[in-house]
């Protein structure tokens, strides 16, 4: 009868251990996991369109690449002390 109590005491502390602690740890770390992932993925598109940018950043980079050629304008006003 002892022996049946004994049993039935480690089956519940196995019970609680598993599904208390470890499953949760588990579900946990999978989720970071995911979300690390996700994170890791944006960074790499951002990357991505850094390095190739699309036909309308391409054409506002030699746009603004021709009126730097012509030259600015700048009015500003002399401060004397």
């Amino acid at each position: 009868m002892a022996r049946y109590v004994f049993y039935a005491l480690v089956a519940y502390v196995m019970y609680k251990l598993i599904f208390n602690f470890i499953v949760p740890i588990f579900l946990t770390s999978r989720k970071m996991r995911q979300q690390f992932n996700q994170a890791r993925q944006q960074m790499d598109d951002q990357n991505n369109q850094q390095v190739h940018p699309s036909a309308e950043e391409k054409t506002h980079v030699n746009n603004t690449a021709v009126s730097s050629k012509i030259g600015e304008y700048i009015d500003f006003e002399e401060i004397r002390k």
